[in-house]
């Protein structure tokens, strides 16, 4: 899950412009979303999925339906003509354009797969934090220093792997996923992890007798943690400004708080 996501929240691919007035005329509002990756998006049984349950949000209030579009990378979006991706990293919270981080610039996850820069992000619907996760047997971590000589385990070549290596602290790479990576944590396998808080948080839903411990109040460095919004592909500047107003009703309003709770994932606002 956690490779899906690191191609997904991104830079996203440049494509045709779209306006309002062409989502209101064909009465849908088109997002392209991965068909396999839970807790985010999945196709089969049926469309679902936190980004499936916003998209759905923001195109009842611009009154049209919600139409997927079922892509495995970023850059399909312009083959298919979708009007946004549900996940891109937003500077801050005004309701200017802003534009994601280049892939690998600070607080941005890696991104492959020939991903370009262009269309916008609109304001940051949540913020997206980095945890220590530790056993629950483990003993206590209440610093960053105190997890060396431990067996942490990351995911390979990751920025988190590049930022605990310049704290000098040796990490594990053993595991594919952030899921992986946790499972061998509840197990015992690994005494601590650095992780997406939005991963634990679906890891215990599904695993509530986990034996795994979040660190809350330890922040792991703040290049590691960054606001999400939605990426508008091209749009003019009454769509962007339309589904800013929505993002900032839908907060106000506590409705993706409770998007983000249906999935046990903790809800941050933007930073």
């Amino acid at each position: 899950m956690a490779f899906v996501m690191a191609m997904w929240i991104g830079g996203p691919y440049l494509g045709s412009a779209r306006s309002l007035q062409d989502i209101i005329d064909r009465r849908a509002f088109s997002i392209c979303a991965h068909p396999d990756a839970a807790p985010f998006s999945v196709r089969t049984p049926q469309a679902n999925g936190l980004q499936i349950d916003l998209g759905q949000a923001i195109a009842r209030q611009m009154g049209v339906e919600l139409q997927e579009e079922w892509v495995l990378f970023r850059r399909d979006a312009r083959k298919v003509g979708c009007d946004a991706i549900m996940a891109g990293i937003a500077h801050d919270s005004g309701d200017d354009e802003h534009r994601p981080k280049a892939p690998g610039a600070a607080g941005s996850p890696p991104v492959s797969d020939g991903v370009t820069l262009g269309p916008v992000t609109t304001r940051p619907y949540a913020a997206s934090l980095t945890r220590v996760v530790v056993h629950t047997g483990a003993t206590a971590v209440s610093s960053i220093d105190d997890l060396k000589g431990r067996a942490v385990a990351v995911l390979h070549a990751s920025y988190t792997h590049y930022i605990l290596d310049t704290r000098g602290i040796k990490v594990r790479t053993l595991y594919p996923t952030e899921a992986d990576i946790l499972e061998a944590v509840d197990k015992g396998e690994m005494e601590a992890a650095v992780v997406s808080e939005w991963s634990v948080g679906w890891y215990r839903k599904l695993h509530p007798d986990a034996r795994i411990h979040t660190i809350d109040h330890l922040t792991v460095d703040p290049d590691l943690d960054f606001n999400v919004g939605v990426v508008l592909r091209n749009p003019d500047r009454a769509l962007l400004a339309r589904v800013n107003d929505i993002v900032a009703s839908l907060i106000s309003s506590g409705q993706i708080e409770r998007i983000f709770r249906d999935y046990g994932i903790p809800y941050h606002p933007p930073l």
